[in-house]
């Protein structure tokens, strides 16, 4: 199996490469493999998951640190096992009382509108996280329900163009409204960076519909959400990808 390593420009392109297929002939490579949830035995807290395809190989590695609740990570692909990204927090971080007076965003770090149905409060460190990335969290402390994070990686160049960003979601509630979702997304026009990857769960709604402490695995739907700075998600279409391609 062919692999890619170590930037988000190879890593852009085999995304769009593999929805390519998807598209064309029903199967390719999803970059994103899998979303993992898993409750703690007391539903207090959660640890969510996002595992990537193991033809993606990214070698970097780091954390922030929520304290005392919990930590937002990344962790490196390995013979083992694949690249993750992810969080594994207690749920009073949706009611701590420090982070009420932050700053609201409904924007990914590039600029984008997410696919969020409201404001959260996103949580950054007062210096980068490595050298050739950075890792923010998000939480909903308005409405105690939504947590996230995002991975901005160095200034490689990127397929996805500035202040656009691609969305699959993972897992959809009753009304089918997205409760599990994760976007990759260009730069921002004044950034340093070539863009990311984001997470967010709905985890209030992930720990109500649970009955045991048991891991669970969710895979992407097949479609997915194309928007940008100034275009509301759509969904992405076979002459997105060409053109986003060229």
């Amino acid at each position: 199996m062919q692999r890619y390593f170590g930037n988000f420009k190879t890593f852009s392109a085999i995304l769009l490469v593999g929805m390519t297929s998807i598209f064309t002939t029903g199967c390719g490579t999803r970059v994103i493999d899998r979303a993992i949830v898993t409750p703690s035995q007391d539903f207090k807290s959660i640890e969510v998951l996002l595992q990537f395809d193991r033809s993606v190989e990214m070698n970097l590695l780091g954390s922030l640190e929520l304290a005392p609740h919990g930590r937002i990570f990344m962790s490196p692909s390995t013979p083992e096992a694949p690249f993750l990204l992810g969080f594994d927090l207690n749920t009073a971080v949706l009611s701590d009382p420090k982070y009420f007076e932050m700053q609201r965003t409904q924007l990914l770090p590039n600029g984008a509108p997410s696919m969020l149905p409201y404001p959260v409060v996103e949580i950054k460190s007062t210096q980068p996280i490595g050298n050739d990335f950075d890792l923010y969290g998000y939480v909903d402390v308005d409405h105690q329900s939504w947590l996230g994070t995002s991975a901005i990686f160095g200034s490689n160049s990127t397929t996805i163009p500035a202040g656009l960003a691609i969305t699959q979601v993972i897992l959809r509630d009753t009304l089918g409204n997205p409760t599990l979702f994760a976007s990759v997304f260009g730069p921002a026009d004044s950034s340093k960076h070539s863009g990311g990857v984001a997470l967010f769960a709905n985890v209030r709604s992930l720990i109500e519909n649970v009955k045991d402490a048991s891991p669970r695995t969710y895979k992407p739907e097949r479609k997915a959400y194309i928007h940008s700075i100034n275009q509301a998600p759509r969904e992405l279409t076979k002459e997105d990808i060409k053109d986003l391609m060229r």
